[in-house]
């Protein structure tokens, strides 16, 4: 139940990103090729974090590119395109928040908008409670199968105990990961917790109070 508020809070801080699955009006072929060509094109395997630190040539898509490329990416930044392929066009995209996360956009070679997905429970967000992300990473291997990790402690917040002494610390390693399919499709599986640990908060075992 913690981590389930915990999630909705998290989720809450970033910015809102609509999903969709495809455009009603498809995109002029010329358009896409010509945005296809603006970055640079992706070495694959990739490893998010750092590609944004080492990789500067973003272009942050104002009212015109939302106009041009399709409804839900203003304010992001196109920073990479996936190797072209005979069956669609493949962009990663950031958009900013709490951190900044990864969405994966795909065309069709009609122009029509395949997918557009960020559900990849990428990030270290902020938190109304005691909340501390070690690590968050999201990669990109060479036949286009990607997974995010993330390793965080949650302790409740304080006004929901009126003993601190019994409040519970939670440790988790949450991973998602997904494909781009050789249509085009973005498919995310449902996120897993590959390791979970629990300790009091008075525990000398815990390691959340190393952090203070």
């Amino acid at each position: 139940m913690l981590f389930a508020i915990i999630a909705t809070t998290l989720l809450s801080c970033k910015q809102k990103t609509e999903k969709t699955t495809a455009s009603t009006k498809p995109l002029p072929i010329d358009v896409i090729r010509e945005y296809y060509n603006k970055v640079e094109k992706l070495k694959l395997p990739l490893n998010w974090n750092e590609y944004l630190a080492a990789n500067t040539q973003h272009i942050l898509f104002t009212d015109k590119d939302t106009l041009e490329f399709g409804q839900g990416v203003q304010e992001h930044s196109l920073i990479g395109v996936f190797p072209d392929t005979s069956k669609y066009f493949g962009f990663l995209l950031s958009y900013p928040g709490d951190d900044v996360y990864p969405i994966i956009m795909t065309f069709d070679k009609m122009g029509k908008r395949i997918s557009f997905e960020s559900d990849f429970n990428y990030g270290c967000g902020g938190s109304d409670c005691e909340y501390i992300c070690n690590y968050s990473d999201f990669i990109v291997e060479k036949n286009l199968h990607f997974y995010s990790i993330t390793k965080s402690y949650i302790k409740a917040c304080e006004d929901e105990t009126e003993n601190m002494d019994t409040t519970n610390v939670e440790y988790r390693v949450t991973e998602v990961h997904g494909q781009i399919s050789r249509a085009g499709k973005v498919k995310v599986e449902k996120a897993k917790d590959v390791e979970f640990k629990t300790w009091p908060y008075n525990s000398p075992e815990n390691p959340m109070r190393k952090h203070k």
